[in-house]
């Protein structure tokens, strides 16, 4: 694939502005949002996590 030519069926259409993208694809309901956040403290040491909750929620198979 390094190297070679590619053929994008697609690429007109994004070029043409009128692909549709797959965050426009609303069936599963309206799309989630991320945000990075830097750390607040520059340095720390984890003692204990508490998965209990992440244990209890469906489809957990632990």
């Amino acid at each position: 694939m390094i190297g070679q030519a590619l053929n994008r069926v697609d690429g007109p259409l994004k070029v043409a502005g009128r692909a549709t993208y797959a965050y426009e694809h609303w069936e599963a309901g309206q799309p989630l949002y991320g945000f990075i956040v830097g750390a607040t403290i520059g340095k720390g040491r984890i003692t204990r996590i508490d998965t209990a909750r992440a244990e209890r929620s469906p489809g957990c198979t632990w």
